[in-house]
C-alpha cells in the first residue's frame, strides 16, 4: 500500500479586521472532520478561504483541537508535531 504524507499547519495572519488564525493543509477531509467533531471549532468561527481555512479562535486552541482529533482518529503514535504548530502523518 502506498502511503501519502499529509500535514496541517496552524499560524496567524494579520488582516484588515485584525489578527486571525490561518490553517493550511493538504488533507481537507481531516480538517473538516475535526471541525465537525469539535466542541470548540465550528463553521461559524472556522471557515474555508479556498485552499486554506481561517479561524477566530487563537492558534493554540485550533492546534489543540486538531491534535486531539488526530490522536482519536489515527492514534497517538500515528502523527507528529513539528516546529510548533505543524502536524504531519501518513495514510
Amino acid at each position: 500500500m502506498y502511503n501519502v504524507k499529509f500535514f496541517i499547519k496552524v499560524g496567524s495572519v494579520l488582516t484588515t479586521e485584525g489578527k486571525i488564525t490561518d490553517i493550511t493543509f493538504n488533507n481537507e477531509e481531516r480538517l473538516k472532520e475535526t471541525i465537525t467533531k469539535s466542541t470548540v471549532l465550528n463553521y461559524l468561527n472556522t471557515y474555508s478561504m479556498g485552499k486554506r481555512y481561517h479561524s477566530t479562535q487563537i492558534p493554540r486552541v485550533v492546534f489543540s483541537e486538531i491534535e486531539r482529533y488526530l490522536s482519536y482518529k489515527l492514534g497517538e503514535k500515528s502523527f507528529q508535531g513539528i516546529n510548533g504548530y505543524l502536524l504531519e502523518w501518513e495514510e
